[in-house]
């Protein structure tokens, strides 16, 4: 009733279940990923259910398609790492990873199981004053490896990206500084923009620098990208940018076409006649960065300091979250963020509340 066939190549062991009903031929395929089960262990289950189904007790209609192993305790995953982990590293690293572990699962409570840790948690074992033993970076070292090893291994979805060290006062302003942004409205770039100066030795047009400023905040795209635009990258009969070519590629390394909102997609046709392959800014990146400074300093001194020419593509994507309204899957392929991961520290309170403050002010 069961066949069991064997695929190298796939990542799953697959049970198929088949049957004639009324003359026609009905089937149920069960998966089970390699790295949780072993093909004796799906042999054995195989074996029960076909035993089951035919004194009438279990139907193979009625139950999810993918067979996952009970949730694992914290010290059940730690033990298994620690086998592999004796196979692979030198004996004193080994060591060392095996003593911080026994730590954390005792901090945490080792009965629990590892899909209830929540990020917090282990950045407070991590940073937990009263721990003198091992070192807030050995302890966040040993966290990352595993927690990797762990998703790895047994596709545990733990992000450990975000272990922080946070224990001294430099480290905690540095997190924050990194994590809290600041922001203009689109009233303030305006004002900013009416403060833009001509520097007499670069020659440089006034209107076409505005511009430039205008396009960091309605593309929301990095400096460098903005520098680079070359006339054969504008699109006329749709609104979309090309990002990349004539030597240069963004910071993802790839092509991107970038979807343009109606403010940008009219700065941009502006500059589509004349030589394909020019570039339509001729400044340099020192210099643009200097001009804007200058003249937020002109204008809105209480911003200096916070807000920089690179915020002016933070500013615009938070003008695209709540003030356009824009999908964020949308918004996500204007910035060429690799995930949507990347555009939540815009949708967290504190950004709602800055920008609250934001248009109360203004």
């Amino acid at each position: 009733m069961a066949s069991f066939p064997k695929d190298k190549n796939s990542p799953y062991h697959r049970v198929i279940f088949d049957r004639k009903i009324k003359g026609k031929r009905r089937s149920k395929t069960f998966y089970f990923r390699k790295t949780e089960f072993n093909r004796t262990e799906v042999s054995l289950w195989k074996k029960e259910r076909e035993l089951a189904y035919k004194a009438d007790e279990w139907s193979p209609w009625h139950q999810d398609s993918h067979i996952r192993r009970p949730a694992r305790t914290i010290e059940e995953v730690v033990r298994e790492y620690k086998v592999r982990a004796q196979q692979e590293l030198a004996e004193s690293t080994y060591d060392i990873r095996r003593r911080y572990l026994e730590i954390f699962i005792q901090y945490v409570g080792r009965h629990r199981p590892i899909d209830s840790l929540s990020l917090d948690e282990c950045n407070g074992w991590i940073n937990e004053q009263k721990i003198k033993f091992p070192t807030r970076k050995n302890r966040r070292k040993t966290l990352s490896v595993f927690f990797k090893w762990a998703h790895k291994s047994y596709d545990i979805a733990f992000d450990a990206s975000g272990l922080e060290v946070l224990a001294k006062q430099a480290e905690k302003k540095k997190y924050y500084a990194k994590q809290h942004k600041g922001f203009i409205l689109e009233k303030q770039l305006h004002e900013i923009l009416s403060n833009v100066k001509d520097e007499p030795r670069q020659r440089n047009d006034r209107a076409l620098l505005r511009d430039f400023y205008r396009l960091a905040f309605y593309t929301t795209r990095r400096r460098s990208d903005l520098l680079n635009i070359r006339r054969s990258w504008i699109f006329e009969d749709e609104p979309l940018l090309k990002v990349g070519g004539n030597g240069y590629l963004p910071k993802s390394q790839i092509v991107e076409f970038v979807p343009l909102i109606d403010e940008a997609w009219e700065i941009l046709l502006r500059y589509k006649k004349g030589d394909p392959k020019e570039k339509i800014f001729p400044f340099e990146a020192d210099f643009v960065t200097k001009q804007f400074q200058e003249a937020l300093e002109n204008t809105l001194p209480m911003l200096s300091g916070t807000v920089s020419l690179h915020n002016l593509r933070d500013s615009g994507i938070m003008h695209m979250i709540y003030i356009k309204g824009l999908d964020l899957k949308h918004i996500m392929h204007m910035t060429g963020h690799n995930s949507i991961r990347g555009l939540e520290l815009y949708t967290h309170k504190w950004a709602e509340k800055t920008l609250e403050q934001l248009m109360k002010a203004s």
